[in-house]
């Protein structure tokens, strides 16, 4: 590797960086570290009304959200770098590809030694997607976005449970591959709990590889991605053109306009989603309301997704927060650091070649041991850029990007 440092095609410097961006990945890396450990919970025992409300707030509340936070920072971040590497006359195709490459290749790895569920390797994978979006009119993007949310659940219309009328006895067909499905879903489950709860560390990788291949091979997976990662993936994109992160004194009409119209949606998309639930027609149709509602809920997380980001960013310009918020900024500077770190702490803690803490915890329990885990990455976050400029998996996947060893102490700008 290449040890001289070239400034023209160096990383973004800390002068161009948009705090409030940082301060967001931070935000949403606080929602993912919730999520991971709500995973890992006991959720058969509740002690009392705080359990039974810390329930609530996963499900409502964080469930789905911040993933979907850190997909649209995901295209944000796309748009504003082709930006600045184009203004300095840089080629982005070639070494975004690069940096996806590494990440997908990062993602594997993960994916394997620790975690099966990794968004690493699916943001490499559909970031290259995300390319042929980067000419792409606004009003071509808003269009594909609705085609994304729709697709996967056309796809699972016409591939599962859609009644032949042909049959003698279509009613009884249809119920019976429901039936399968759900004796597969808890199979799964069960082989899921054992893994965890009993396994070995070579057993948990041998498990980790088989899901994480069959995650990325299956179609319906495939097609969610569409609905969930790569619809918030164009809208940051959007956002990302529109320049609505750089000049925040202009966009605050618009993000407020966003602000009400994303929470007034999630609140609607929730309220509905239950009552599709009851929907007892004809098979069709009752295939037709299930359908809808899962066209509902993936709307529910998105929008409440963009809520929070809108919400949070108007909160710190209104109150001019950023330079309290300096150690979440921090956080999110270094967060693919953190977030393979946070990895190593859910595994070690709750898996049976660790602490064995699986399910063995209840919901409060795990929040509060996700607030602790969140504050230590926090401060160990702080402490370390006040010395270096980047993380290290930060500065390994740069390094790789750009093929030289870039510098990392903080005195080198």
């Amino acid at each position: 590797m290449d040890t001289r440092f070239d400034s023209k095609s160096a990383p973004t410097s800390f002068r161009e960086r948009i705090d409030i961006v940082d301060i967001l990945r931070g935000f949403a890396l606080i929602g993912v570290i919730v999520a991971n450990f709500q995973s890992m919970i006991s959720w058969d025992y509740l002690s009392g009304t705080v359990d039974a409300a810390t329930v609530w707030f996963l499900e409502n509340l964080v469930s789905g959200k911040f993933y979907r936070l850190f997909a649209f920072l995901f295209g944000l971040g796309f748009a504003l770098q082709m930006a600045r590497l184009e203004s300095r006359g840089i080629r982005f195709v070639p070494l975004y590809v690069r940096r996806l490459m590494i990440l997908g290749l990062i993602g594997i790895a993960h994916g394997i030694l620790f975690l099966p569920n990794d968004i690493l390797a699916l943001f490499a994978q559909f970031g290259l997607l995300l390319l042929l979006m980067r000419r792409v009119s606004n009003r071509s993007i808003a269009i594909i976005a609705i085609a994304c949310l729709l697709a996967p659940h056309a796809y699972y219309y016409a591939s599962t449970g859609f009644a032949d009328f042909r049959q003698p006895n279509p009613v009884a067909v249809q119920e019976q591959e429901a039936a399968e499905r759900t004796k597969r879903q808890e199979a799964r489950e069960a082989e899921t709990h054992r893994i965890r709860s009993e396994g070995t560390y070579r057993e948990v990788v041998d498990w980790n590889t088989s899901n994480f291949m069959r995650w990325h091979t299956n179609v319906q997976g495939q097609f969610d991605v569409l609905s969930e990662e790569f619809l918030m993936f164009l809208l940051g994109l959007f956002a990302g053109r529109r320049r609505l992160f750089e000049n925040l004194g202009k966009s605050a009409p618009y993000f407020r306009k966003v602000m009400w119209w994303s929470l007034l949606i999630g609140v609607a998309t929730h309220a509905i989603a239950p009552a599709l639930y009851d929907i007892e027609l004809h098979p069709v149709h009752g295939h037709l309301a299930t359908t809808a509602r899962l066209i509902v809920a993936d709307i529910e997380p998105a929008a409440l997704a963009l809520f929070y980001a809108t919400a949070v960013t108007l909160l710190i310009r209104r109150f001019k927060f950023v330079p309290r918020l300096k150690p979440v900024a921090a956080l999110g500077r270094m967060a693919l650091t953190n977030y393979l770190l946070l990895s190593i702490v859910v595994t070690t803690l709750f898996y049976n070649y660790g602490m064995g803490l699986y399910e063995e915890v209840t919901a409060l329990t795990g929040v509060v041991l996700a607030i602790v885990t969140f504050a230590l990455m926090m401060l160990t976050s702080s402490w370390w850029l006040s010395r270096f400029r980047f993380g290290p998996a930060e500065w390994m996947w740069r390094s790789l990007t750009y093929g030289k060893f870039l510098p990392i102490r903080a005195s080198v700008q």
